[in-house]
């Protein structure tokens, strides 16, 4: 099941019938544009910083490991 379907099935329930027509177009909008889906897929990880996966010794100036 997609996301769309999931909130369709959980959400759209909670929604009186207005909201869900406009969810609806929202939704159908973005997913019937192959605009949106033209892109070259990448592996990324949003929350690499030198704060908190490179350990470093500040005695020595080494890095010392990496998470």
């Amino acid at each position: 099941m997609c996301f769309y379907d999931r909130v369709k099935d959980k959400i759209f329930p909670l929604m009186n019938e207005s909201l869900q027509k406009k969810t609806v177009l929202i939704w159908e909008e973005f997913l019937n544009n192959d605009d949106n889906f033209r892109f070259a897929p990448a592996f990324i990880h949003h929350d690499l910083s030198g704060d908190d996966h490179i350990l470093c010794d500040p005695e020595r100036a080494k890095i010392t490991g990496i998470i």
